[in-house]
């Protein structure tokens, strides 16, 4: 089958449409129409990237998002299989945990690592792994990177693990009930992401402090001056607060948002604070004063349970001596 996936897959690498996005409807198209059924072995990663002419990053980022909603599964030293649909019907009915969740969807919430592979995680991010992992912790650029990491919110030291068994396993588990979401990136792609959030990526993506370039934004933006910044080529996982919410603005489109709920946005967004319009709303609605706009072209990732949100919440409700 492998041989003829020009055949199979229409690809068109002067569309605008972007190449991963591409790959996945096509594979959708080939499942539905019935030329991959269920329980099938797709070809593998390397065999599309040398049929189709297309990164690795790139089928990984496809083959993620199917993965997510359900149309194929990973299976260990065997490959990537069609598998039966998945259940459908979570966005907002309750709140579970990434790995009840994920068995309720008949997924695994674990990375295979292939030979020659790295993953590196924050400190305590490793939940458990197979027999064989080399473990390297270190602040990954100095001392003063650690330090900087440790401004936005992480720990100065992060830890590397790798394996030389092929496709070994590592699991890395969210510190709060919510999603975890891979973020691949292409080469010199860039994503802002909120305090906290970044959970594990592969070791070609660096995790840089992203400081805020207008004093109003850190002062009154809810998060302070310090973010991050993830870059470079490969895949990174965010753990978000609650369910996400994913938004494509178009350039000039602006979206108002309350500060706590921005969980990531490309480097492209434009991200500001205005004032809440009217004194009885500023001191009645319960948005406070500011509320923070971001404004397009780009893609931003909206989480509906901050944990802030919650623990204000539960304070409100424990009784005071």
């Amino acid at each position: 089958m492998s041989n003829n996936l020009k055949q199979i897959f229409k690809i068109d690498k002067q569309s605008p449409v972007p190449m991963y996005f591409q790959i996945r409807k096509e594979i959708i198209k080939a499942i539905k129409s019935g030329v991959y059924k269920v329980g099938d072995r797709l070809p593998t990663e390397l065999e599309f990237c040398n049929e189709l002419d297309i990164s690795r990053p790139t089928i990984r980022q496809a083959f993620q998002e199917l993965i997510n909603e359900g149309y194929i599964t990973r299976k260990k030293a065997k490959g990537t299989f069609v598998c039966k649909p998945k259940v459908e019907g979570y966005f907002f009915k309750k709140l579970e945990s990434y790995n009840d969740e994920m068995r309720a969807l008949q997924l695994t919430p674990r990375t295979e690592v292939v030979t020659s592979e790295k993953m590196y995680t924050e400190s305590g991010g490793m939940c458990w792994m197979d027999e064989g992992f080399h473990m390297d912790s270190n602040t990954r650029g100095g001392l003063l990177k650690g330090l900087g990491r440790a401004m936005s919110g992480e720990s100065i030291f992060l830890t590397t693990y790798s394996n030389p068994e092929d496709m070994a396993e590592i699991a890395f588990g969210s510190s709060f009930p919510g999603r975890i979401i891979p973020i691949t990136l292409q080469e010199g792609d860039c994503k802002i992401i909120q305090k906290t959030a970044f959970l594990a990526a592969e070791d070609s993506v660096q995790l840089t402090t992203h400081f805020r370039k207008k004093l109003g934004t850190g002062f009154f933006g809810g998060e302070g001056f310090i973010l991050q910044k993830i870059s470079g080529s490969g895949t990174a996982f965010l753990e978000i607060d609650g369910d996400i919410v994913e938004k494509e603005l178009a350039p000039g489109e602006i979206i108002h948002v309350d500060q706590g709920y921005i969980a990531a946005f490309d480097e492209s967004v434009e991200f500001d604070i205005t004032t809440v319009k009217g004194l009885k709303n500023k001191f009645l609605s319960g948005e406070g004063f500011f509320l923070a706009t971001l404004k397009g072209p780009g893609k931003v990732w909206l989480q509906t349970m901050p944990f802030s949100v919650l623990a204000d919440r539960i304070i409100d409700i424990v009784p005071h001596r």
